[in-house]
């Protein structure tokens, strides 16, 4: 039977789980569990890893002269992408808001790092193309999320 909630809504049954939102969820928190090792070992910066991205002294001096302003929006990537997924998985439709917020910080620090600060130079396109594809994979989970409240998977 649907109830009333404490604000007076009508109570929607919660819909079961589809297997893919599993497979979602583990794959995109692989990616940002990724990211974190990433953030871990190019802010240090690792040397040894640096150049085991085939990014060589141009990658060490970007990351040693990396702006602290940018490391706490790489930081808002890192913790929002990484939310996204653990609150899918909990059912909890506060998923696609921390999807958004990855997918539009990680513009803005590329638009930042692209245009201002040499990555392209320094790192290569490459890497600019794996910055793209993790903004994209967010704006297709924060897309994904949508459809999953809508559908009342998440709530």
């Amino acid at each position: 039977m649907r109830g009333l909630t404490a604000r007076g809504t009508v109570r929607r049954p919660r819909a079961t789980v589809p297997w893919h939102l599993w497979v979602v969820a583990v794959l995109v928190l692989g990616l940002h569990v990724g990211g974190i090792w990433d953030y871990v070992s190019l802010l240090g910066p690792d040397r040894a890893y640096v150049e085991a991205q085939g990014w060589g002294e141009a990658g060490v001096q970007y990351f040693t002269d990396y702006p602290v302003t940018l490391r706490l929006l790489w930081t808002v990537v890192l913790l929002a992408g990484t939310a996204a997924p653990i609150l899918m998985l909990a059912r909890s439709r506060r998923a696609a808001p921390f999807a958004l917020l990855a997918a539009v910080v990680q513009v803005v620090l590329m638009a930042i790092t692209l245009g201002f600060l040499g990555r392209w130079e320094a790192l290569g396109p490459g890497t600019a193309a794996w910055d793209a594809g993790v903004a994209a994979v967010n704006l297709a989970v924060w897309a994904y999320c949508r459809t999953l409240t809508e559908r009342a998977v998440l709530t």
